[in-house]
């Protein structure tokens, strides 16, 4: 079995073109064909935001870390509130804040 797909992938290979031990070429046909399968397997793989962030999330969507986030909402610099002992924080406020905020220097 391991010969026979050995043998097909030589076929495959002889029928575009291809030398043995070449590396094949995208053609200006296959380039947008390629990539355009190469985007939509990786929007696939990204997770939707949710509409409510818990502590980590919110993290990974500010780019900051864990630390730097719980400092931030317990001096009620970050919109957001506690449920119970987690934070729970709304996406469309996250948004508004950061449209809201002025660029810092550097940036």
């Amino acid at each position: 079995m391991i010969h026979g797909n050995k043998s097909q992938y030589a076929r495959t290979r002889a029928a575009h073109g291809i030398e043995s031990g070449s590396t094949p070429v995208l053609t200006n046909q296959q380039q947008p064909r390629i990539m355009g399968t190469l985007v939509a397997g990786a929007a696939a793989m990204t997770k939707p935001q949710p509409d409510v962030f818990m502590i980590d999330e919110l993290a990974e969507y500010l780019q900051v870390s864990k630390s730097t986030l719980y400092k931030l909402a317990q001096d009620r610099r970050v919109p957001g509130q506690k449920v119970g002992k987690h934070w729970r924080f709304h996406r469309e406020n996250i948004d508004d804040w950061l449209k809201q905020r002025p660029k810092e220097a550097g940036q």
